[in-house]
């Protein structure tokens, strides 16, 4: 079961009895919160929070007899209160814990005496805390080696320590990073990857074997990053998983030959986003048109409108997220894409918003989809003229039931 808590606390209290409910997701709580929670789920085995927010915490006598293994995504509690909190979970065996900005949590020494005190059932215990970087810390992160397997990666900013492997399924490489290990399956649960261009590749100790997702970004100090190519990209990570690739708008692909390169060390990509710079360079390479025609199913295009004749190089894409110069693109787009399924479209427009609504509901109707469409107001948008702006933003969204 997966609740966001607040509608979970109407729920409770709305029906007032217990429940036998074994496995639970939650978007967001505290741990007051989760005292409400266990007096209505004594049954519960299994609890997932993405993220613990802060709280003046009351202590209970409650406890989660049952309860076995927890996942905690994002925690922004202290230590402190996460001891009361995991003094009510006796019979806990599994704990999985990521914290920011939390240098209270890494002391080996007080986790070590915690975990043999009070959860002496405990057999997994993974972690990523991550805090601003100091020496004191750093010496503190030392000492976990001595109970846990661990690494800890470094730079002038921030110090990150891990279990091994590391525990989550995202990972962030910006530059200047001092991993202190060498070992190579440590990266084996990261399958989402977001690379800034500023990382040297040289004896670079990084290697990412399952990586279905890659991000390729920059610092935005840079104006603009040319993007790796494939023979260090390969030196880093396994390209043959890759199904997602998102290029930001930081990044200058310079020559469509290396998006190419790329495309054909990914037989199983099949989701590409860019901005239209990007784009358009690479539309004019039909080698890299073929691939993309048979390979993409997922298209997202941002920072401007691609030009309609170009949408050939994606003709098979099942869902697309552009922006539109007008009606007679989006009618275009739903006539010429046959297996499109989902279209996230954005039209800016200056002025008489009303009136391309309309038309862009007349246009709509014309075609068997399900749609909806939505606008805000935006003065802060300026037109290719820097003297004019537009007036709204209108979204629309269209579903093509394909059966």
């Amino acid at each position: 079961m997966y609740f966001q808590f607040n509608d979970l606390h109407k729920f409770i209290f709305n029906i007032q009895k217990t429940y036998s409910i074994i496995n639970l997701t939650l978007v967001e709580c505290n741990f007051n919160d989760l005292h409400y929670l266990f007096k209505y789920f004594p049954m519960l085995k299994y609890l997932h929070v993405n993220r613990i927010s802060s709280c003046d915490l009351n202590e209970s006598a409650i406890q989660a007899i049952h309860l076995k293994q927890i996942i905690i995504d994002g925690l922004s509690e202290n230590f402190a209160n996460l001891k009361i909190f995991l003094k009510q979970i006796p019979n806990l065996k599994s704990l999985k814990l990521s914290s920011t900005d939390r240098a209270d949590m890494i002391d080996a020494l007080e986790w070590n005496c915690f975990i043999k005190t009070y959860l002496s059932h405990l057999k997994i215990f993974q972690f990523k805390f991550e805090c601003t970087f100091s020496d004191v810390l750093l010496k503190k992160c030392q000492l976990f080696q001595h109970y846990w397997n661990t690494e800890y990666i470094q730079n002038n900013q921030s110090l990150i320590i891990y279990t091994i492997p590391y525990p989550s399924s995202t990972f962030q490489l910006t530059s200047n990073h001092i991993k202190h290990c060498t070992t190579t399956d440590t990266f084996v649960n990261v399958t989402n990857l977001t690379l800034y261009s500023e990382i040297s590749m040289n004896n670079c100790p990084y290697y990412f074997p399952n990586i279905t997702s890659l991000t390729l970004t920059c610092n935005r100090n840079n104006q603009s990053a040319l993007m790796y190519d494939v023979i260090y990209l390969q030196k880093m990570m396994n390209l043959s998983n890759l199904e997602v690739l998102k290029i930001d708008d930081g990044i200058d692909i310079e020559n469509s030959n290396k998006l190419f390169d790329i495309i054909k060390q990914t037989p199983k990509l099949s989701s590409i986003s860019m901005d239209i710079k990007n784009l358009r360079l690479c539309s004019d390479n039909k080698k890299l048109c073929k691939y993309t025609t048979k390979m993409i199913e997922t298209l997202h295009i941002f920072n401007g409108i691609l030009s309609i004749n170009r949408y050939e190089m994606f003709s098979n894409i099942k869902h697309l997220k552009c922006q539109i110069q007008n009606e007679r693109d989006l009618a275009f787009l739903l006539k010429s894409l046959p297996k499109i399924s989902t279209m996230d479209i954005l039209y800016q427009c200056k002025n008489n918003f009303q009136v391309k609504r309309s038309q862009f509901i007349q246009i709509l109707g014309q075609f068997n989809v399900v749609f909806d469409i939505d606008d805000e107001l935006n003065s802060n948008f300026p037109l290719e003229n820097e003297r004019e702006f537009y007036d709204h933003n209108i979204y629309i969204f269209v579903y093509i039931d394909k059966k």
